[in-house]
């Protein structure tokens, strides 16, 4: 008989082999091996590996989100009509997640690489799982964002949101670990600091659009 223990069980399962192999490259039957069940557990907990995806997904990431908006609401009310300080806006869009990698102790390496992962894995399914998860963050931060920095328009700071999104993946994943094994990195709030003072020095640098307009020499050479 299938039990809610075979759906977690599964769930950790897919989660652990998504993470090394990413979605793409696992199949179903490996996933079956892994949690010890059969096909028709999976079938009849989720239908489709799509749906697994999503179930892995959103067990980790609905809380985060929850909290991104939470931190996010606190440091709006705190400005009160002033802009938000642009370092509480990374942080509460920063520090949910890293959290997590912490939080839940040996689970936390197999979730930050699979969120590593699946944030770099160009599947369509995993395309309609983001915008499905983080339409509504992206845009209350991107609103944020735009308080904190008046001067950079709209299409650059979606650019540096990009940028930010790829050093907190690159960080989840321990891909230093792989590059740069010599070299220690930071880790928990050492880490979440690390990524703030970052990114938010990253946001602060002047437009490269602007930059361009002045120099169109460097544009030429550019393209």
């Amino acid at each position: 008989m299938s039990t809610p223990d075979t759906k977690n069980r599964i769930i950790s399962a897919a989660e652990t082999l998504f993470s090394q192999h990413g979605f793409a490259g696992t199949s179903l039957r490996n996933v079956t091996s892994e949690a010890g069940v059969n096909l028709a557990a999976i079938h009849y907990h989720f239908g489709t590996k799509d749906a697994l995806l999503r179930a892995v997904f959103t067990r980790r990431i609905e809380p985060v989100n929850q909290r991104r908006l939470e931190m996010l609401d606190a440091a709006e009310a705190a400005a009160g009509d002033r802009a938000p300080e642009l370092e509480a806006v990374l942080e509460a869009f920063l520090s949910p997640i890293i959290d997590l990698k912490r939080d839940i102790e040996g689970e936390g390496i197999v979730w930050s690489r699979f969120i590593g992962r699946i944030y770099s894995e160009p599947t369509e399914v995993v395309e309609n799982l983001m915008r499905e998860q983080f339409d509504e963050i992206l845009q209350r931060f991107l609103h944020a964002l735009e308080r904190c920095l008046p001067d950079l328009g709209e299409a650059e700071i979606v650019e540096r949101l990009q940028f930010t999104i790829g050093a907190m993946s690159h960080a989840l994943v321990d891909l230093h670990q792989r590059l740069m094994p010599d070299y220690p990195s930071a880790t928990g709030a050492d880490l979440l600091q690390h990524l703030v003072t970052f990114t938010a020095a990253a946001f602060r640098a002047p437009s490269a659009y602007a930059c361009q307009d002045r120099h169109p020499e460097r544009r030429a050479s550019a393209s």
